[in-house]
């Protein structure tokens, strides 16, 4: 009997520490709960003791491990366990585990006895119903939770960002589980219906968990396109501290719960032909099919090309949109309603100011940098700091600055180094990471590198992380970049803390790179930085030179880190303008961020914005033009749309324009700010929706005419609208 108890008592203490918090109150609440459980158990009249039911262990060890998941991740910051960890000399994560898996040895037994008890709850109203029939019935409940779990589970792990998670139309929820069913019935074709139910289930866990961290640092959905750029994303997730949060630990119980029970599904002795159950299983997977492609059809039409991803899951469901980016893939390059080429051929190149025919015509060398997550959050919340991140960057002689909308919230490098390179709107491309999709003609002479080759510059393009990227090893040199500098081997890795690849190191090494091809041609420099990459709990607060003076919750040592981060970055380009001021050659340079931190979406939205549109407001980043001569800023705004900054920096240069650049321009000087999504503000601050004010859509349609031309493969491409 005291053995009972004793046992008893241990496992509930156990399962009690497993769920509970790290505070006194909390601990001490449990154990003592769980002994008072205990007790009351064995001196049940049938002197109950905890046992494992053979049936049980599946389930069993699934709630084990995401319980211990949940703990590691409640306890991982705990300062009980650093002190108990320092004092037995070893690190937090190994103290951890063992204590979870200490605890795990007698939980198992208290999840046993629920499941147990479960099971007889559950199976009361069934107990006179005969095996055969009781099968069945399990059978249809299983099929039903699974098709059920397997619509929950996509939608849910967009719940962090998705105004509303869950579509109420019916006819949206219907089809969207019919595309799921679909593709169950298409694995039980081959592989019968248990080994389906339990594969789906295990693809369904790892895509959810993977879609929700692809939405918390990436700012978008996990789509087929994404994959893509896989390779790119794994290169950097070093960076990043992957929390282990509820949605996760929510997802993962539920898959391995369904999975575990799936294993042990009764299998009914099949009778009959193997080939005529093949048939009528690949039967079954065709009219389901049938249906689900109806059922997309109807779902479909509500479908909007230019709106937010959230607003698309929430009123299409994910399935349907998973399916409309591989509808997009094979046709990547979007028609704009009205495109006539005839509407656009009248746009000659008029006389510009500066012929190049003029052998005197000023071709400074020119320098585009793009920032990694260059981002001044001042923007959009009110934060306050010890120190000011931007300190450096701001007052700089020759400069002028100001902020410039990216094509998306707190990721899509490759989007905007595209929209900058080219002047093209991502508005009309079906995909993400063009580089990645594009062909040659779409590319090669149909940029700033292109253009400045033609104006007999030499031109180069670098970037220190892999050449593999976004396909940047094959894209570069299709521009016509005349040196290409890719890569870890060719440039200089120094490190503040962890992180590495700093903006001073990049600016150094290209400079060695640009005076090692100087002559008497012009150069064209494109870099592209890495330093404020993240994640942000790469260093420990010692080398935190700015701390947030609010309460910002578990972002503000990213907070911290990020903005320290970001002040190495505006004192790396002070540097760079006092070393090109001494050049002998003429320069103009032009630095912008690529695009906001992840995490922007989580900060509180000031009440002042300048710009009344959070979902512009998130996307906005700081520009600076400067040079070390005297250039014309006379046209220069306070906003700017990434596709703006390039024409903006030649006509400040005083080189010749083309009738695309121009058009680029006078687009700027009525609505500076333009998202992909075709939204616009004025010079006012107004915002403009492109559906609601023809005098903008008129002027924008036209843009995207000579857009669409630019990207064109065939005959019908005017040359003459994108040449100086």
């Amino acid at each position: 009997m005291k053995r009972n108890v004793l046992f008893n008592v241990l496992c509930m203490i156990s399962f009690a520490l497993l769920l509970c918090d790290d505070t006194i109150p909390a601990i001490a609440l449990s154990v003592s709960g769980g002994i008072a459980i205990a007790v009351l158990l064995s001196r049940h009249k049938d002197s109950y003791t905890f046992s494992l039911q053979k049936n049980n262990v599946p389930t069993d060890l699934v709630f084990c491990l995401t319980s211990v998941f949940a703990f590691a991740n409640r306890w991982s910051e705990s300062s009980k366990i650093k002190a108990l960890a320092a004092r037995l000399g070893m690190s937090n994560t190994l103290l951890l585990i063992l204590g979870a898996a200490a605890l795990c040895v007698f939980s198992i037994f208290v999840f046993d006895g629920v499941v147990t008890a479960l099971k007889k709850i559950l199976g009361y109203p069934f107990r006179n119903v005969k095996q055969e029939r009781k099968n069945r019935m399990i059978w249809v409940v299983m099929t039903t939770l699974v098709i059920l779990f397997a619509f929950f589970a996509v939608q849910y792990s967009c719940l962090n960002a998705v105004y509303e998670p869950f579509p109420t139309p019916g006819t949206v929820i219907l089809a969207n589980i019919l595309m799921a069913v679909a593709a169950i019935s298409v694995l039980a074709v081959f592989l019968g219906r248990k080994i389906s139910f339990f594969f789906f289930l295990l693809i369904l866990w790892v895509w959810s968990v993977a879609n929700h961290y692809t939405i918390l640092f990436h700012g978008s959905p996990l789509y087929i396109s994404e994959l893509a750029s896989a390779k790119t994303a794994m290169e950097v997730l070093d960076g990043y501290h992957i929390p282990i949060d509820q949605v996760a630990i929510l997802l993962t119980l539920l898959s391995w719960l369904l999975m575990a029970q799936v294993v042990t599904l009764p299998v009914k002795k099949q009778n009959g032909s193997g080939i005529k159950r093949f048939l009528l299983r690949t039967v079954a997977a065709c009219l389901t099919v049938m249906l689900a492609v109806r059922a997309y059809q109807s779902v479909i039409k509500q479908y909007e090309i230019w709106a937010s991803w959230e607003r698309t899951v929430a009123r299409c469901g994910y399935y349907v949109c998973l399916v409309k980016d591989v509808e997009r893939r094979h046709n990547p390059v979007i028609l704009p309603d009205g495109y006539d080429v005839e509407k656009i051929r009248s746009a000659k190149q008029t006389e510009v100011e500066q012929g190049t025919e003029d052998p005197n015509l000023r071709r400074p060398d020119v320098i585009f940098i793009l920032n990694e997550t260059f981002c001044d959050l001042t923007f959009l919340a009110n934060l306050e700091t010890d120190v000011d991140a931007f300190g450096d960057y701001y007052g700089i002689d020759g400069a002028v600055y100001g902020f410039a909308v990216t094509p998306n919230t707190g990721g899509g490098t490759n989007n905007a180094e595209f929209e900058l390179l080219t002047s093209k709107s991502m508005h009309l491309l079906a995909q993400e990471a063009p580089f990645t999709f594009l062909g040659r003609e779409q590319l090669q002479d149909r940029s700033i590198v292109g253009y400045l080759k033609n104006l007999g510059y030499v031109t180069s393009g670098m970037h220190c992380e892999a050449a593999e990227n976004y396909k940047r090893n094959v894209v570069y040199p299709e521009m016509g970049f005349d040196h290409v500098y890719l890569g870890i081997h060719q440039f200089t890795r120094n490190r503040y803390g962890n992180r590495s690849w700093l903006d001073k190191d990049n600016y150094q090494d290209m400079l060695s790179f640009y005076e090692s091809n100087l002559s008497e041609a012009p150069q064209l420099l494109y870099l592209l930085t890495f330093q404020n990459h993240g994640g942000y709990e790469q260093n420990g607060e010692e080398f935190d030179t700015i701390h947030v003076t609010g309460d910002y919750w578990d972002l503000t040592d990213d907070l911290n880190e990020y903005l320290s981060s970001v002040r190495l970055s505006s004192e790396a380009f002070r540097w760079l303008t006092e070393y090109l001021s001494g050049a002998s050659r003429d320069v103009i340079v032009c630095m912008v961020g690529d695009h906001a931190p992840p995490f922007i979406s989580a900060l509180p939205v000031r009440s002042d914005l300048a710009i009344q549109d959070a979902s512009i407001a998130r996307r906005i980043v700081p520009y600076v033009i400067w040079s070390n001569f005297d250039a014309d800023f006379s046209f220069y705004t306070d906003y700017a749309s990434m596709t703006d900054l390039v024409p903006m920096t030649l006509r400040a240069a005083g080189l010749p324009l083309s009738p695309f650049y121009r058009e680029v321009l006078d687009l700027h000087e009525k609505y500076p700010v333009r998202t992909r999504e075709g939204d616009g503000v004025d010079t006012n601050l107004t915002i403009k929706r492109y559906e609601e004010d023809e005098t903008y859509k008129e002027l924008l349609d036209h843009y995207y005419y000579m857009e669409y031309n630019s990207l064109l493969e065939n005959g019908e491409y005017l040359e003459e609208l994108f040449i100086p």
